[in-house]
């Protein structure tokens, strides 16, 4: 049984990712380079820009893939992810609470972002199934967040997580194992 604790603590979470999210529609309307995303879709020559920005500098540091969504208005997962990541380490909702860090799955070619109770180790591989129920994934390339370790009739019961469309279910299928890209204390 989850605890009101807890409960109050993933309620905090689930409007930090809300307000992240909200970056994508309300504010710049960021388009996602496939269809899963409630946003909208890029068209051919808007992903073809983003892919012609990301050769003319390929580092990939957070201020470049920001700069890319927020000049093109097109991301894919990294640079939606650079965004929530930014968004939720200097959200006052998480700062005495919570640890933000960037993601990635290493044979999928996927990023995300992880709130938890703590902070991971850069490079570190962790397994999905080893985070406490109350740590929260954010996917800003799906606009998608939840509890990954939390039942679902809890989840539902509660509500902690939008229902998710197929592609987004399918996507949070492929998370199992992740590699540790970043931490709020290594943001620069």
């Amino acid at each position: 049984m989850v605890t009101d604790k807890e409960l109050k603590l993933m309620y905090t979470r689930k409007h930090a990712a809300q307000s992240a999210l909200r970056f994508f529609t309300d504010i710049l309307n960021v388009k996602s380079t496939n269809d899963c995303c409630p946003c909208g879709i890029a068209n051919e020559e808007e992903a073809a820009l983003l892919g012609k920005e990301r050769k003319k500098v390929p580092v990939k540091t957070i201020e470049k893939m920001m700069y890319y969504s927020t000049w093109i208005v097109v991301g894919n997962c990294s640079e939606k992810a650079a965004i929530c990541f930014c968004s939720l380490c200097t959200n006052p909702l998480l700062s005495d609470n919570s640890v933000t860090t960037l993601a990635r799955v290493p044979y999928e070619d996927h990023m995300f972002i992880i709130v938890s109770d703590f902070e991971m180790v850069v490079g570190q591989e962790i397994d999905i199934r080893n985070l406490c129920r109350t740590t929260m994934i954010v996917d800003g390339w799906t606009e998608d967040w939840y509890f990954p370790n939390l039942g679902w009739y809890t989840t539902l019961s509660n509500a902690l997580t939008p229902f998710p469309n197929p592609t987004q279910l399918a996507v949070r299928g492929k998370i199992h194992n992740f590699k540790i890209c970043k931490s709020r204390a290594t943001l620069s």
